[in-house]
């Protein structure tokens, strides 16, 4: 985005009363397409994807078979079934942002598109990263991007998802201490972390480590969330590699199934409860809790001091 054209959004966004208004149309948008899409990080696939592109690749590999293409074939493909359930998704995305600029004629489609991935990325709890990374790819401002995410989240929820999207470290004796009690009062079990304990994504874990020099005991992740170091690179990930490291797996997970899992691990805080159980209702060890967590030896012994004395005495 050209620097005229950044000014020109944040001026329409920031000194109009109508983007409260256009922010909850994308909002409800997206909440749409995740009944079947499931994530954000899904939907932003969906439409960056050039569907025209990935028919053309497929049709050829027909066509290197055979000289006569057989278009009863090519209709019960299920390959081009799917891009072709992908391409007209797409297309209704396109519509309904479409319908979002008849109400408000000043914009226009690239700026509601522009939008629309901004706030995709700010709800995307598993590759987006920190505000200054979504500022940085979509050439805005901090002050629009924290104006805009503030509006994204402004839901009537018992659960804070704006905190909870950019967890800090300050947060994590609060959220413990609260985690405890609700373990102590069983509203807390063992079904609040299963994403976590995922077998797949542990053996994950563990290659990971090995891959990057971190040793057991120590933190691989710095906040108590799984981070984008990890997820981007098991975004990124060979197929056939991953298909290695999960060999001992009658039945592999593939890559979206593993991001679903991190992203649903961070949304609900799994590592916190998983700790703020296992201290309570288990007789793990220390290294044992730190090598599932990902969090190290020194914060498990730290935090399970705490809880101690706080429940105990």
């Amino acid at each position: 985005m050209m620097e005229s054209e950044e000014k020109k959004l944040n001026e329409i966004y920031l000194l109009k009363d109508e983007k409260a208004e256009i922010i909850q149309k994308l909002v409800e948008i997206i909440n749409l397409f995740k009944k079947e899409y499931l994530e954000e990080f899904l939907i932003k696939d969906l439409i960056d994807h050039d569907y025209q592109v990935s028919f053309t690749n497929h049709i050829e590999k027909f066509e290197k078979k055979s000289k006569i293409v057989s278009y009863e074939l090519l209709n019960k493909d299920k390959a081009l079934q799917v891009l072709s359930k992908k391409k007209i998704d797409k297309d209704r995305i396109f519509s309904l942002l479409e319908d979002v600029i008849k109400d408000h004629p000043k914009l226009s489609f690239n700026h509601i598109l522009d939008l629309f991935k901004i706030v995709l990325e700010i709800k995307d709890f598993v590759l987006s990263g920190f505000p200054h990374e979504i500022e940085r790819r979509h050439e805005c401002s901090d002050h629009f991007i924290n104006s805009t995410k503030k509006l994204v989240f402004f839901e009537n929820t018992p659960i804070n998802w704006y905190e909870r999207r950019f967890y800090q470290n300050k947060f994590v004796e609060r959220d413990l201490f609260a985690f405890a009690d609700e373990v102590s009062e069983e509203i807390i079990i063992k079904r609040d972390f299963e994403n976590l304990l995922h077998p797949q994504l542990q053996e994950l874990f563990t290659y990971y480590r090995t891959q990057h020099n971190i040793k057991m005991g120590d933190s691989l992740f710095t906040r108590s969330i799984i981070e984008t170091q990890f997820t981007r690179w098991l975004a990124e990930i060979d197929p056939e590699k991953l298909s290695q490291i999960l060999k001992k797996f009658e039945r592999k997970l593939d890559v979206k199934e593993l991001l679903i899992l991190c992203s649903q691990i961070n949304k609900n805080l799994e590592i916190l409860k998983f700790i703020a159980y296992t201290l309570i209702n288990t007789s793990f060890t220390r290294q044992r809790i730190s090598e599932i967590s990902g969090k190290s030896v020194q914060f498990i012994k730290k935090y399970a001091k705490l809880i101690y004395y706080k429940r105990v005495l």
